[in-house]
């Protein structure tokens, strides 16, 4: 297969992992068209953003297609953005719970990029240290990233980010 065809199948796979997220946290109603369009357009923004510092500044991971703009716009709206979307649908959970989800959809997402390669991770020879280290902590470090950025830019706001409050009375 084509690197643009391996790309299609990597976000079909990320828009999947979004409707499930979506159906059992809200609703697949919550997949409202204006959650795609906000997600896109910041995804285009922070993807090009982080591609071009983290991916080939830092040297952290490599693109099949490269850095070049056409890919990063379209990378951005689409694999960044439903990231973003998916992120989104997981504000209302705890820090325990919000990892447990971004870690599942860190080994979907690298499952099918294993048979379906757009990326490769570069920061450390061995690809199965890679792997894990990525699943275990990368993802959950941009979608911490992603859920500062959406909360900075739109306002919405992670349970997980804030204290919880006492809420006992008191007893004199």
């Amino acid at each position: 297969m084509g690197d643009w065809s391996n790309f299609c199948i990597v976000i079909a796979a990320q828009f999947l992992f979004l409707l499930i997220v979506a159906y059992k946290k809200r609703g697949l109603k919550s997949v409202t068209k204006r959650l795609l369009l906000q997600s896109m357009a910041l995804g285009v923004l922070f993807g090009i953003s982080f591609d071009l510092l983290v991916g080939k500044y830092f040297g952290v991971f490599d693109y099949r297609l490269g850095f070049q703009p056409v890919f990063l716009v379209v990378n951005g709206a689409l694999s960044y953005g439903l990231m973003i979307a998916t992120v989104s649908l997981l504000r209302a959970e705890r820090l325990a719970r919000l990892y447990g989800w971004v870690v599942a959809l860190a080994v979907i997402y690298e499952l099918v990029n294993h048979y379906y390669s757009v990326w490769r991770w570069t920061f450390v020879g061995n690809y199965w240290l890679a792997e894990a280290v990525a699943v275990v902590v990368l993802y959950f470090g941009l979608a911490i990233l992603l859920g500062t950025t959406l909360t900075l830019t739109t306002g919405v706001h992670f349970h997980c980010f804030h204290k919880r409050r006492a809420t006992r009375a008191r007893v004199e």
